[in-house]
């Protein structure tokens, strides 16, 4: 398993980046995760090296602004440009947890939402937590844990992924719950 810290300012700059991203501006200061798999597997990256993986949690698919007034975001459209200045921020704001961020990268890819959108048309202009989260989306028309979980009402057909419990974000958690309760049915195994 590998750790994947949430990095903010607290709850009140996590409430404030959300906002910012909710109302399309590139956030001031995003909230992120950060994950280095090759602290559990060497072999991913050549010797002295590593792979890092940054996930800003609150960018707009269609930025109409920045909240800092520092990025003109122009049309909205993930350029090559937009894409660059955000990443720039984002890694001055890593720094200040890794310290040797933004010397030692030596190269990046980035997946913006126009990235996401053109691999994969479901998540419309490119959410990656597979569309709307709320309340309708995620509980009023799906099963919950006690409804009888991931059962639907046909027999042996379960519903998981990014709009059943416990929600996107949750790689693997709702197909992981479905998992031991098929596991613990005699009739599946």
């Amino acid at each position: 398993m590998v750790g994947q810290p949430h990095l903010t300012d607290g709850l009140d700059g996590f409430t404030l980046a959300i906002a910012q991203g909710m109302a399309d501006l590139l956030p001031e200061k995003p909230t992120f995760t950060v994950d280095c798999s090759t602290n559990l597997d060497p072999s991913r990256a050549p010797a002295g090296k590593a792979v890092m993986r940054i996930q800003v949690l609150e960018v707009p698919c269609r930025p109409r602004g920045d909240a800092a007034g520092q990025i003109d975001v122009g049309d909205g459209t993930w350029t090559k440009d937009l894409t660059e200045r955000f990443t720039e921020r984002v890694l001055r704001i890593v720094s200040k947890h890794i310290p040797n961020i933004p010397s030692a990268v030596i190269g990046h890819y980035v997946v913006t939402p126009k990235t996401i959108s053109q691999f994969n048309p479901n998540t419309g202009p490119g959410d990656p937590y597979g569309g709307a989260h709320d309340l309708a989306q995620s509980y009023l028309f799906r099963p919950l844990p006690a409804q009888p979980s991931h059962q639907t009402e046909v027999s042996n057909l379960f519903m998981i992924g990014a709009a059943t419990w416990p929600g996107h974000g949750i790689n693997g958690g709702s197909g992981y719950i479905v998992a031991r309760q098929l596991l613990s049915q005699k009739a599946f195994m």
